[in-house]
């Protein structure tokens, strides 16, 4: 399992800070995320993502089991 980290907006499309989902491509993490809380695919798509404190543009990444992703949605006013 991995632990996904949701921040301002991607937390309020989903209505909590945290959640865990199964590991594989950071691609396939954000699919499952977006199957269970379709809201948060507007956010997605203008957010960051770091994966264990390290950006990532790269969504074939793969992601093992324990990593964490914090989910950066782009803030007002930065």
């Amino acid at each position: 399992m991995v632990t996904v980290n949701l921040y301002a907006a991607a937390r309020a499309s989903v209505g909590k800070s945290s959640m865990k989902v199964n590991s594989g491509t950071l691609r396939h993490i954000l699919k499952e995320i977006t199957d269970k809380h379709p809201d948060i695919e507007r956010v997605l798509q203008t957010s960051s993502f770091l994966v264990n404190g390290l950006v990532s543009h790269d969504l074939d990444q793969e992601i093992a089991p324990a990593s964490s992703i914090d989910v950066l949605p782009k803030f007002a006013g930065g």
